[in-house]
């Protein structure tokens, strides 16, 4: 008889960014090992073409977040999910209750006491870190408690940053952690780019990211430089007008959200990539979207970009401020 896994998703699957990559390669993972895979997910995104892969979608579609962070309409899809969950576990036979990050392995390990199957926690990142990522008051005292519980409950931890991995090991003694990476696919596709020579940052516009101090750092050292900036993803408002406002507007180019692929193609032919993070420890699935082409990256020097390190690639760091991310860029372009 075949293993059957099931993989607790509090979230859209499948869509091209953020936690759902995670989970897509997690299910893939999966099914390299063996396992025949079953999802329980939020009611959004597209079913991914794997064979031997079931979907199984739970909550309410319109109430469904497809932005970064978490959402207050979460704990309503979180109850359905769970339902759901339930009631897979009762009627079939599973080896292995995998949850996706802390929601995820809340609910399979609450469903976990209706079966013998092995529990695994894919840690996306802390709980404490996500809390104070978002500016969520949870004690710290409290948050750490809960962690602590959800790793010694579990058989096996997956962590996708040795950081996390070494911290379990050291601050909860628990040793059954495996470092897993994000897995980003490496199809490219190309388009027409507005210029030949450019920056370029990837990723979402949540304030913590910084944008508006690359945007500053380069108003500050366009006319020395020879490089355009270019920007994929969904800019905020504030964004927007900060751009439209711009003494440099026409060398600052707003790409829009773009698929995989392209993004590729984009961080492949910039000059440099920029992580231009202005707070937090929570390392960045776009450290390893962007180590995984050869143009040097740009990044300030916080906690959540020192995985960089570990990855080997050639990192130019800055302070977290614009006048430390404008020294950069003036030194990769003269060296571009």
């Amino acid at each position: 008889m075949a293993r059957r896994a099931l993989v607790v998703a509090p979230t859209p699957y499948y869509i091209e960014k953020g936690s759902t990559l995670r989970v897509h390669a997690m299910v893939q993972r999966l099914r390299r090992q063996g396992y025949l895979v079953d999802v329980v997910c939020y009611d959004r995104g597209t079913d991914p073409e794997l064979d031997g892969v079931s979907i199984s979608r739970a909550g309410i579609r319109s109430f469904t977040s497809t932005d970064a962070g978490p959402a207050l309409t979460d704990l309503l899809n979180d109850v359905f999910v769970s339902i759901r969950v339930f009631r897979q576990v009762l009627t079939r036979n599973y080896d292995i209750l995998q949850g996706e990050d802390v929601e995820g392995i809340t609910i399979a390990l609450a469903a976990s006491i209706c079966t013998d199957a092995e529990t695994i926690y894919d840690l996306h990142n802390p709980l404490t870190e996500s809390l104070d990522l978002h500016g969520i008051p949870i004690p710290h005292r409290l948050s750490r408690a809960v962690e602590g519980a959800l790793y010694r409950r579990v058989d096996t931890i997956l962590a996708n940053w040795g950081m996390w991995a070494d911290a379990i090991r050291s601050e909860y003694d628990v040793e059954r952690v495996e470092v897993v990476h994000d897995q980003i696919p490496a199809e490219m596709s190309e388009i027409d780019l507005p210029t030949d020579r450019y920056l370029t940052y990837v990723g979402n516009f949540e304030p913590y990211q910084g944008v508006d101090l690359l945007v500053e750092a380069f108003e500050a050292v366009a006319a020395g430089t020879d490089v355009d900036l270019v920007l994929v993803g969904d800019p905020s408002v504030e964004i927007r007008d900060l751009v439209a406002g711009s003494p440099v507007a026409d060398r600052i180019h707003l790409l829009g959200r773009q698929p995989i692929p392209t993004a590729n193609f984009v961080i492949a032919n910039a000059v440099a990539s920029v992580i231009p993070r202005r707070h937090g420890t929570q390392p960045s699935t776009k450290l390893l979207h962007y180590a995984m082409h050869d143009p040097p990256i740009i990044a300030t020097d916080l906690r959540c970009n020192q995985e960089l390190e570990r990855l080997g690639h050639e990192v130019y760091w800055a302070a977290p401020t614009a006048g430390g991310i404008a020294t950069c860029i003036e030194e990769v372009a003269n060296h571009g």
